[in-house]
């Protein structure tokens, strides 16, 4: 269990039933994991919790389609039973006559520092992104409602540069994790309420949501500093 976990019990027990019977019928079921946590200049920890993301996007599970089904983006319209990805930016349908690739140079990879979610410093397009929005989460979702853009002015935030993720394998509970970290200072002057989190992954030449979470509001303070983590993980059966 992470500390400062809150998610709810009620919550917690229909998850821990799906990943029980997921191991029972061999079945990988993956957990994700939110970690928010702000740090003043002195280096104290005024706030810090955990919890589950569970709000996977239909892009993200149309780009696993396609990979998993080696199909087509070549639907022109995005909606239920379509394989089509919405992208960030400029808000537009994504189609192609083959599945995305992510051995493209573009795409992270074992040894490369940027690409896929791993942005570099200043860049609030893709990679680990914060908004203050706070409409509800929606499998439609394909960007944050109200993000925030990298800067030191007034409602704007400095973004740091992600590098590879931490991953481990623990060979006793067979179980892979990824942890994803970003850094974002405040040197706007005054505080900033950070209420949604999301994963923006740069597929080829597209940014595509692919997880968003919507918080109870994390109050940023001018000179704070947030730390923004996902724990991608997967159990498997052997």
């Amino acid at each position: 269990m992470l500390k400062n976990f809150i998610e709810s019990k009620a919550s917690e027990t229909e998850f821990r039933k799906l990943s029980a019977l997921g191991a029972k019928l061999r079945i990988p079921v993956p957990e994700a994991f939110l970690t928010m946590e702000v740090t003043m200049p002195d280096g104290e920890i005024i706030h810090s919790h955990s919890q589950r993301s569970h709000s996977y996007t239909r892009n993200f599970y149309n780009f696993m389609a396609s990979q998993a089904l080696f199909l087509d983006f070549k639907d022109t319209t995005w909606g239920a039973g379509l394989l089509s990805c919405k992208i960030t930016v400029p808000f537009a349908i994504v189609y192609q006559n083959s599945p995305m690739n992510l051995s493209s140079s573009s795409a992270s990879s074992e040894t490369s520092d940027t690409g896929g979610i791993n942005a570099a410093a200043a860049q609030d397009s893709y990679g680990i992104v914060v908004g203050t929005g706070v409409t509800a989460e929606s499998f439609e979702d394909y960007k944050l409602d109200t993000p925030i853009t990298n800067g030191n002015s007034s409602g704007k935030l400095a973004f740091a540069g992600q590098k590879n993720p931490v991953r481990t394998y623990v060979a006793g509970t067979k179980t892979w994790t990824a942890v994803h970290t970003r850094f974002f200072n405040n040197n706007s002057g005054g505080s900033i309420d950070i209420g949604e989190v999301g994963v923006v992954a740069y597929f080829g030449s597209y940014t595509t949501l692919i997880t968003r979470d919507v918080i109870t509001p994390v109050s940023l303070p001018d000179t704070g500093q947030l730390k923004a983590q996902y724990t991608f993980g997967i159990v498997f059966p052997a």
